[in-house]
């Protein structure tokens, strides 16, 4: 699944700057997997070469915290 994420991502995301997209990929991959799915996801994201896609890894990484701190209180 990680993998095909990453592809799915280097394939939609150009090449120039494009912060708009990078933002609704992070934020439709959090509204359709589990908070365990976004953190499996965020490690192998951080690590690609792409810096955008780094971007989503950690835009999803805020939104998966900011959820999981919602759910404790």
């Amino acid at each position: 699944m990680i993998s095909e994420y990453i592809d799915y991502l280097s394939a939609i995301i150009p090449a120039k700057d494009s912060l708009k997209l990078v933002k609704q990929e992070a934020q439709k991959f959090h509204k359709t997997h589990s908070i365990e799915e976004c953190y499996d996801v965020i490690q192998p994201l951080y690590a690609s070469d792409n810096f955008q896609i780094q971007e989503v890894g950690i835009l999803l990484c805020g939104y998966a915290r900011k959820q999981f701190l919602y759910t404790l209180f």
